[in-house]
């Protein structure tokens, strides 16, 4: 099935002939991709203006007619990331045996369902099991929108294709933050629905990815879909692609039996997913599970319009992702990461100071505009740098036999400790205050900063094969 013929005995499509001409339909895939990943994103925010709403006296705004209590607030905001209790075991199988592009259908079925049920079901319950049905769906989304991002793109396009794909997060968060600031709890989650509800629409349209269509040994279609995604006048650099595709899927297929025990041995991929780990925990820590659920509680409770500084943090990470997609391919992932990490950490440790300070009444509620000036440096960091290159470093770092595999495990851990801080901080909030909190992501992703600046190689611009030959030099 995987036996590496030379594709020579096909003439080549009229596409090929002439000159180089502009592919559009890689943009097209792409941008339905990105439909996806922001219906995906706005489930993340989802909980920041529905706190207000759910904690309000009023029926006429809160759809279950009295507040909710702390420890229901705690688990309505985390019971989402308990999701890869369900999905770590299938998600990795599923994606791989009926394809990238299936398996972002399902989840935007699951999403966009889940949103409507809330929408007209008034029942703290049903909202959990909804909220749970999400983060199932939004694990899907990150998984198998990363790969299939980083799957259709050649390497020297894949930095920039990987920060385009990204951009979905800030859109994803400045859509949920708009309509949450001006829209009614039922008219929000209608629109929570849409972005879903238009990616089903454009998959008609897609090819799966040429690396998922080989592993369904699906060799002529894996070649069509590469005709499809490069740009014209690359015949002979199909031919090498698809060869090295073949071979990583034949190496795949040997090693099927056991992958974890297998990419466990295996001394490069086991670096890999350390280091996968690393990335993932630092783009947990860094402050942002606070910043994106939390903060606009928090300058409500300061008297600032929380509303409002999320529609600034949200255009903020916008064009920060914009600018980083420009500057990516010279001056590379890791230095964009390095000093990212770099501010979110004195953002955090500096917004802890103050809000410790405030809480002692050392400082004059004159000075609230500080917080909120720590509060836009950190998006600022945090979008230049550890939220749009994570997902595409993850990626990156594992060969195609354990690709599936270790993003799904990466991704798994990353979600779990966003359960348990997204969980916690209520909780902590009520008994301590934020500032403890905060400190703490400052302190521990510097010894992320640490591991992150000596041990991990730049992916930028290399193939999957060379990216595997680093990990294996540098053990």
């Amino acid at each position: 099935m995987y036996n590496e013929v030379p594709i020579t005995d096909k003439k080549p499509s009229s596409r090929w002939l002439g000159k180089s001409t502009f592919n559009w339909y890689i943009y097209y895939c792409s941008f339905a991709a990105i439909w996806l990943t922001i219906a995906g994103t706005v489930s993340l925010i989802w909980i920041s203006p529905m706190i207000s709403i759910l904690q309000s006296n009023d029926p006429n705004i809160n759809p279950l007619g009295k507040p909710i209590s702390t420890i229901h607030l705690s688990v309505l905001t985390s019971v989402s990331f308990l999701s890869p209790l369900l999905t770590t075991p299938t998600i990795g199988k599923i994606s791989d045996k009926f394809g990238r592009k299936n398996s972002m259908i399902f989840s935007a079925t699951l999403t966009a369902l889940s949103y409507l049920t809330i929408a007209f079901v008034p029942n703290f319950y049903i909202y959990c099991i909804c909220r749970l049905i999400t983060g199932v769906a939004k694990d899907y989304i990150l998984v198998n929108c990363s790969i299939y991002s980083n799957e259709i793109t050649e390497p020297s396009k894949r930095g920039r294709f990987g920060l385009y794909f990204t951009l979905a997060y800030p859109l994803g968060y400045l859509y949920g933050y708009v309509i949450g600031a001006y829209a009614a709890f039922r008219l929000f989650n209608i629109l929570c629905s849409l972005p879903a509800v238009v990616h089903l629409l454009l998959c008609a349209f897609i090819t799966d990815s040429p690396v998922a269509l080989a592993l369904k040994g699906k060799r002529t279609k894996a070649l069509r879909a590469l005709e499809k995604l490069r740009d014209s006048g690359q015949e002979k650099d199909l031919e090498l692609e698809l060869s090295a595709i073949l071979r990583e899927v034949k190496s795949k297929a040997e090693n099927s039996s056991f992958q974890l025990k297998n990419l466990w041995n295996n001394a490069a991929s086991r670096k890999a997913l350390l280091l996968g780990l690393v990335v993932t925990f630092s783009e947990k820590c860094c402050g942002i599970n606070f910043v994106l659920p939390f903060s606009a509680d928090c300058f409500n409770r300061l008297n600032l319009s929380g509303n409002t500084v999320n529609i600034l943090i949200a255009v903020i990470q916008f064009f920060g992702f914009l600018f980083s997609a420009c500057i990516v391919n010279k001056v590379g992932k890791k230095r964009l990461m390095i000093s990212s990490m770099i501010v979110c950490i004195l953002s955090m440790l500096s917004m802890g100071c103050y809000l410790f300070l405030h809480s002692k009444q050392i400082v004059s509620s004159n000075l609230d505009w500080l917080s909120v000036v720590c509060v836009l440096v950190f998006m600022t960091g945090y979008s230049t740098g550890l939220g749009c290159v994570e997902l595409s470093i993850l990626c990156e770092l594992f060969p195609t036999q354990f690709r599936a595999l270790g993003v799904t495990l990466a991704v798994t851990a990353g979600v779990l400790i966003s359960f348990i801080s997204l969980f916690a901080f209520p909780i902590v909030r009520e008994r301590f205050g934020e500032y403890p909190v905060l400190w703490f992501y400052g302190l521990i992703n510097s010894v992320f900063l640490i591991i992150v600046y000596f041990k991990l190689p730049e992916t930028t611009g290399k193939s999957f094969e060379k990216i595997q030959n680093l990990l294996e030099e540098n053990k």
